[in-house]
């Protein structure tokens, strides 16, 4: 089993994703991150926290091919996952990485 794990972008929500599940091969299991939705702690965004709520999810599910795929702030997240967790095996996709994103993403409230 392959499972595929969409984190979407700013100014972007999971929907955004569906046109690129329509051009997957059927054998794959989509997981829908919701990038907005994973790293409140309180009232502050933190990448840790989106990071650690990846993982969570990535842990649900059976062995098989992981594949985590970011765009924009997905990819950042994704990227924080990577460091956070090295020894995992998971393949990654980024898009519109960005390695140092302006602090002032971080303090906005949700």
């Amino acid at each position: 089993m392959k499972t595929i794990y969409l984190l979407q972008g700013l100014g972007q929500t999971t929907q955004d994703w569906n046109e690129v599940i329509n051009h997957l091969p059927p054998d794959y299991n989509v997981r829908l991150i919701d990038s907005f939705q994973i790293g409140f702690v309180n009232e502050s965004y933190s990448l840790e926290q989106a990071a650690h709520v990846l993982e969570k999810e990535i842990e649900k599910d059976e062995e098989g091919h992981k594949i985590v795929c970011g765009l924009s702030l997905g990819a950042v997240i994704a990227a924080q996952h990577a460091l956070m967790y090295p020894s995992k095996e998971v393949k990654y996709i980024l898009s519109s990485f960005h390695p140092s994103p302006p602090r002032r993403l971080w303090h906005f409230k949700h």
